[in-house]
Formats: C-alpha cells, structure tokens, sequence
C-alpha cells in the first residue's frame, strides 16, 4: 500500500537566534552577485538633539535569484491584499526615481548582457 501523505524532503525548525520585531524601516544595498536588506525601526526620541532615530535590527543578504524571488512573492501579497482592501499608500519615493537609483548603483557593477 502507498503512502497517502509522504513527508516533505526536509522540516522546519527555528534557530535559537530567531526572533520577532517590528519593521517601519528598511535599506538596501546592492553588491556584484548579492543585495542586502538591512530592516530596521524608526522611532523618536523627543527632547534629544537627535529626535529621529532610525535602530538598525537585522541585515539580510541573499543572491540576486533570491531577491527577485523574494520581490515576486511581495508582489503577489500586495496585489492581493490590494485587491480585497483597496489602495495601499505609498510612503517611499516614487517607482521612477528607485528605478534611476537602482539602475546607477547596478551600471557600477561593469557587468553586462552577453
């Protein structure tokens, strides 16, 4: 007799480091290969010199098939999400200008379709 459910080829633990926090706030940094992410929490610090602080948790770097991965999967999440709720605002700087950011930092890189 076959088996109705056979396991998965791997499992799923947590690593003693692992851990929760809020994120309303990230970064990243391309690199010839990778991107990091740095997620981060801004927060204020009224009476401070420096009211707005900006506390650094947790930097991510993975492949460039990763990250397109990764922006694959929000993209679907978001357009849910938007499709059931309405509109998301966005709060970070327009497409156009992450695409001229993004595009000067990679044409630094040298590397080019073949």
């Amino acid at each position: 007799m076959t088996e109705q459910n056979p396991s998965p080829p791997f499992r799923w633990e947590r690593s003693p480091n692992y851990r929760t926090f809020f994120c309303n706030y990230f970064k990243f940094r391309f690199n010839v290969g990778d991107a990091s992410v740095t997620f981060s929490q801004f927060d204020e610090d009224p009476g401070s010199p420096t009211q707005n602080v900006i506390q650094e948790q947790i930097n991510i770097t993975m492949s460039w098939a990763q990250l397109k991965q990764l922006g694959e999967y929000i993209g679907v999440a978001v357009q849910e999400m938007e499709r059931e709720i309405g509109p998301i605002a966005n709060i970070g700087l327009p497409e156009e200008e992450l695409q001229k950011q993004a595009s000067a930092i990679i044409k630094g890189f040298m590397i080019r379709k073949q």
